[in-house]
């Protein structure tokens, strides 16, 4: 039976690991709402987590200038609207 580590970097080495990266457009799409936003970080937790901080932009919901939410990997993905 093969690792996880060892999973992962089959993957990555047949060029199928596309991760979310700073800069890319993502949505929220989880919970109760969704909203787009901007990948401005990536970091792991203390306890090797990986998280997300994306900035939304308020006026798209009545408000003004931008707000930040952090994220795990299982509450954004890649948006790829034109």
């Amino acid at each position: 039976m093969s690792s996880i580590s060892e999973l992962t970097r089959q993957v990555e080495e047949a060029g199928l690991y596309d991760p979310i990266q700073v800069g890319d457009k993502v949505i929220k799409y989880t919970g109760d709402y969704t909203m787009k936003g901007t990948v401005l970080a990536v970091f792991n937790t203390s306890a090797g987590q990986r998280r997300f901080v994306v900035e939304h932009n308020a006026e798209a919901f009545g408000g003004k200038g931008y707000f930040l939410h952090i994220y795990g990997p299982n509450n954004i993905k890649r948006d790829t609207s034109p």
